[in-house]
């Protein structure tokens, strides 16, 4: 946790973040396309509450309800990592056998008030009324124990994570992990074989594909909702040039959601900082197509969308166009941003010219003019005056 080139013998250290299966932002481990939920559980005798985080993402999402409902949100969501209570592993292998990675967590904190308290206090509010989920009980307790298992695990940078939804039992057809699995929704049951994912999934963007892999698995059941969402792809699928055009200015986004989740939690890196900029400078004409467009559904797709030119014009005056990947090595922040770091540089690159300035006024400033500024491995650079005019060097010179 230190510099070891400004410590004198051993470094300062400590754990900075625990990664787990359900917990981390690195790239090599997460896949694009699909969501890594952390899951956590609860259940007493007459329900069971789940909670589902996506910590890369922000997605957070509880319910409540029977052990074989919950069931079918573990197939749906197909989680990475389950946490729950030690009390209750008995319950857990009962209902899915050894098919998940799970951690037992102490009892207490699968307690109501704990939970309720977690809850409030993360989002700032009096109540989770306005969230939808005041009195489901069990997802509350459930929810509650995930915001606790990322304090434990050293992820207390949490500001991304902006609400909580709920899920609607009533708008899904909720799918067996027989049907998911004989259906080849996700995944082939061979070697070699194309599940359906596949064959529906044309989206150029990382966020798409996500969600495409959720509607795939989550049913709608709504009429109303089905009906906007087919008036939507009826709006594409007649004008193929819209769709053209907004797919060219899609591609080079990238994943935005992981991003601003990154900037969030303070782990983003130059670089991805410039993909960020890459990403809203493609939004703009995305939204002013969608705004040009005459069928409402695509209207107000086009209002959804904020530009965030604040923000643009922020990282556009900072960052440099051709960064880093790592910020120890400089070079990142564009010059006139700073005038310390501009003085700093001017050291650093133009070494040799700083001197000849120091060198030039010395001389003006002592009236020594065989003044030099001389080097060695001791001590460094100094000032070195002859023998002959010692008398007119400063007193506040150290020999």
């Amino acid at each position: 946790m230190e510099d070891t080139k400004s410590v004198k013998g051993i470094v300062k250290r400590g754990v900075t973040e625990l990664v787990t299966q359900g917990l981390t932002f690195n790239d090599n481990v997460l896949d694009r396309k699909t969501n890594n939920y952390l899951a956590s559980i609860f259940f007493d005798d007459q329900k069971a509450g789940v909670a589902f985080l996506d910590l890369s993402t922000g997605e957070f999402m509880t319910a409540q309800g029977s052990k074989e409902y919950v069931a079918k949100l573990f197939q749906g969501f197909n989680p990475a990592e389950v946490i729950l209570s030690k009390a209750h592993r008995t319950e857990l292998e009962h209902l899915f056998g050894d098919e998940y990675l799970t951690h037992a967590i102490d009892e207490w904190v699968y307690g109501s008030t704990f939970g309720y308290e977690k809850l409030v206090n993360h989002f700032n509010t009096n109540s989770l009324k306005g969230f939808g989920i005041e009195g489901m009980h069990q997802a509350i307790i459930a929810a509650g124990a995930v915001l606790h298992y990322l304090e434990e695990t050293e992820h207390k940078e949490m500001g991304h994570i902006l609400s909580i939804s709920r899920i609607d039992e009533e708008k899904y057809v909720w799918l067996d992990k027989f049907t998911i699995r004989n259906l080849e929704l996700v995944y082939a049951q061979h070697d070699g074989g194309v599940p359906l994912i596949d064959i529906l999934d044309e989206t150029i963007t990382p966020m798409g594909s996500r969600l495409l892999k959720k509607w795939v698995v989550l049913p709608l059941k709504e009429i109303s909702a089905i009906q906007d969402r087919l008036a939507m792809v009826s709006a594409f699928f007649d004008d193929q040039e819209l769709l053209e055009q907004i797919r060219t200015y899609l591609k080079p986004i990238g994943d935005v959601e992981r991003l601003i989740s990154k900037v969030a939690v303070g782990r983003i890196n130059p670089r991805e900082m410039g993909q960020l900029k890459k990403a809203l400078i493609n939004t703009i004409p995305v939204k002013e197509l969608l705004e040009q467009s005459k069928i409402s559904e695509l209207k107000k797709l086009a209002d959804q969308i904020n530009p965030c030119d604040f923000l643009l014009e922020k990282i556009d005056t900072t960052l440099k166009d051709d960064v880093p990947i790592v910020s120890n090595q400089g070079n990142i922040i564009k010059d006139g941003v700073d005038t310390e770091l501009d003085e700093l540089r001017k050291i650093a690159f133009s070494g040799k010219d700083y001197l000849v300035q120091i060198q030039q006024r010395e001389v003006e400033r002592t009236g020594i003019p065989s003044l030099k500024i001389a080097y060695n491995k001791v001590f460094g650079y100094y000032l070195e005056v002859s023998n002959a005019h010692k008398d007119k060097v400063p007193e506040e010179w150290i020999r």
